[in-house]
């Protein structure tokens, strides 16, 4: 579903590449989390396969199709099947959970009804059934701004879900939460990951969570991928070579 090759990254002409040579594949099914300090080039690998980034190099090719080689219209078809979910969250403050959510379906349907506002008997469910899913029955109308950083995250993750998304990204969407609510939003994606049949992608700082619930670890340094294995397989020394000072 999912190949990366030989991608480079570079955002300026001189600059040490973002990405570095990344060559990897994966299939629906993978709950793979990827680890690296600060800067190894996490953030812009899931905006290279979203195809925010546009590679330096290489290619990203998702369902068969080149990211950097479809126009605008294709790209935001296949944004749609690709469901994001965010560090800071990126809702509108001022709307309500339930009018957050509604977001999600935008790369679906025509502009003149989303900047209408009009949605179906259909649409309406499809919320009101991520809203179950996610565990936010009975905060729906909370105006975003009102929320836990868990509840607001839950959000997000539902914002994703009535996408029906084929593959689902996340840039560090745990980062800002406690302990014990990273751990619930990873149980969380974990289940729909199971129920949905994704490609999960997320990045994560904590390598407990990491080796908990991913199927795949993906370590980065310097933007290279330096370890591609089970959870099993990660040694102390292969946590090491991730996260030693250059």
């Amino acid at each position: 579903m999912l190949d990366l090759q030989n991608v480079f990254v570079k955002y300026q002409p001189g600059d040490l590449p973002a990405l570095n040579d990344v060559t990897f594949q994966a299939e629906r099914g993978e709950f793979i989390c990827v680890l690296g300090r600060s800067g190894a080039g996490k953030s812009t690998l899931v905006r290279t396969i979203n195809g925010l980034q546009r590679p330096s190099s290489g290619a990203v090719t998702v369902s068969g199709k080149n990211v950097a080689m479809l126009s605008s219209k294709e790209q935001r078809l296949l944004r749609a099947d690709i469901g994001m979910i965010f560090q800071h969250f990126q809702l509108i403050p001022r709307l309500t959970a339930r009018q957050n959510i509604y977001t999600g379906m935008f790369g679906r349907r025509p502009s003149w009804k989303n900047l209408a506002g009009i949605f179906s008997t259909a649409d309406h469910r499809r919320a009101s059934e991520a809203i179950e899913s996610v565990g936010l029955a009975g905060f729906e109308q909370r105006r975003a701004e009102n929320l836990s950083g868990g509840q607001k995250q839950r959000v997000g993750v539902a914002r994703a879900l009535v996408q029906n998304p084929l593959m689902l990204l996340g840039d560090e969407p745990v980062a800002s939460l406690d302990p014990t609510t990273s751990n619930e939003i990873f149980q969380l994606l974990t289940d729909l990951h199971e129920q949905q049949d994704w490609l999960t992608i997320v990045n994560v700082h904590n390598i407990e969570l990491a080796k908990k619930f991913a199927s795949r670890i993906i370590g980065m340094k310097d933007g290279k991928i330096v370890f591609d294995g089970s959870p099993a397989e990660m040694t102390e020394a292969e946590v090491e070579a991730i996260y030693a000072s250059t």
